[in-house]
């Protein structure tokens, strides 16, 4: 019972860390993608 509720709990850990390196992903690219509109705007 204890092992499995410990087993579940590193699950929804490792899950989460997947979903918010997911996430940071995502964030960098919209930055990038932002950053080179701006730029594109600035010299053209």
């Amino acid at each position: 019972m204890a092992q499995s509720f410990q087993y579940s709990k590193q699950k929804i850990a490792k899950r989460n860390i997947v979903k918010t390196r997911i996430r940071k992903n995502i964030f960098i690219k919209t930055i990038k993608l932002k950053t080179k509109s701006y730029v594109k705007k600035l010299y053209y």
